[in-house]
Parts: C-alpha cells; structure tokens; sequence
C-alpha cells in the first residue's frame, strides 16, 4: 500500500482525483476473511468448492465464497473461531493440489497478498530414542522454515518419530532429511515426512 501511495504522489492528479476520500469511522463487512490461492491448473466453480470443502471443514457457522479470478477465492466466516480452527487444520487440499489460506484482514489490497507459504505437520524420523525431545525436533527443522512450537505431546510424539509444525516456502524444493552429529566421532541423519501434502504448481510436490 506504502509503494502505492508513493506512486500515485509522483502523478500529476485532477481536482477530483486528488480530493481524497477517507475510510476512517466508516464500517467494515462483518465476519472473518480468508483469502485463498488454489493451485489446481483447472478452472474453478463455485458450487464444486462449496460442496467440496463444507463437509471437510464441518463449521459451526455458515460461510460465504466469492470467486476473485486467478484461482484465488475469498472466504467469509461468520464465526471467528471457525476460521481459526480451519486455518490451523492447514494445509488443505482441492483436486489433489494445493490450497494456500491466509488471514485477510488488513487494508491491503488482494494484488498484494503472497502466498508463497503454507504450514505442515513435518514427521522428523530415525532420530535416536533418547534423543527424542521437542526441543531436538525443533532444532532439527530449524533449516526448514518458521518452526511454530507446540507444548501439547499429543501432537508431537508421533511414537517412532517427532512430529514438528512448520511454516514452508512453497516455491522451494522440500528437503530429504538432515545431517545431525551426536558426538565428534558419530553422526548421522534423520528423514523427513511431509503430512498431507499434496502436488502443486509450486516447489512443493509428493
């Protein structure tokens, strides 16, 4: 919006293109926006989106879509907390390709969202018993991207692996595994496992 502006300062403007409106005190449309980037190559329906994702998302509240071109899609919600629920339940899938989900509720206009990221379950496996801790597996993903740290043991201990949510840049290629040092004399590596992932026109593939 900033660079916008700095445009638009360097135009010469007429009387009436430079008589500024003001959005202060003026009401905004209720609900809570999630603006989504489908990366499947086939055009999208509305009406398929729809009964594709209501009974995956299963929300509490009713939502509204509105088809924004360029396989992007806004989503209104009626209930905050179903929004939340859904974009920690990421990443989702439509046509076996990725969808990118992001908050929408800044002035920003929709040219200027990115959604060059998304967040994954990661399974860290062939990590030592003894060295299975939150802290490691954190450690260990570091090098992904945004580690997004979890307290509940529930959702990282995957029994034989650790389990570790983080925020991927989708235009990168995904990463094998690590190399890790236990001592001076003994290293090894470690694999990774991508939940859910599904292809996309992205960096990211399975």
């Amino acid at each position: 919006m900033d660079s916008l502006t700095r445009d638009w300062n360097r135009l010469s403007l007429s009387e009436q293109e430079g008589n500024m409106f003001d959005f202060e005190n003026k009401s905004v449309k209720p609900g809570s926006m999630l603006a989504a980037k489908f990366f499947t190559k086939r055009a999208l329906s509305i009406e398929v989106v729809a009964r594709t994702l209501r009974p995956l998302w299963k929300t509490k509240q009713e939502f509204r879509i509105n088809d924004l071109g360029n396989h992007l899609i806004l989503f209104t919600f009626e209930d905050e907390l179903d929004a939340e629920r859904i974009l920690l339940g990421a990443p989702w899938s439509f046509d076996k390709y990725l969808v990118v989900l992001c908050r929408y509720e800044t002035d920003q206009s929709l040219k200027e969202l990115r959604f060059d990221t998304a967040e994954f379950w990661i399974q860290v496996h062939d990590i030592p018993a003894r060295r299975m801790t939150v802290e490691a597996a954190e450690g260990i993903c570091q090098t992904l991207g945004r580690v997004i740290h979890c307290s509940d043991d529930d959702e990282t201990d995957g029994g034989e692996f650790m389990r570790v949510r983080v925020e991927l840049d989708i235009t990168k290629l995904l990463s094998r595994g690590r190399r890790v040092r236990f001592r001076l004399d003994s290293e090894g590596w470690v694999s990774f496992r991508y939940e859910r992932l599904q292809y996309s026109a992205t960096g990211v593939g399975g």
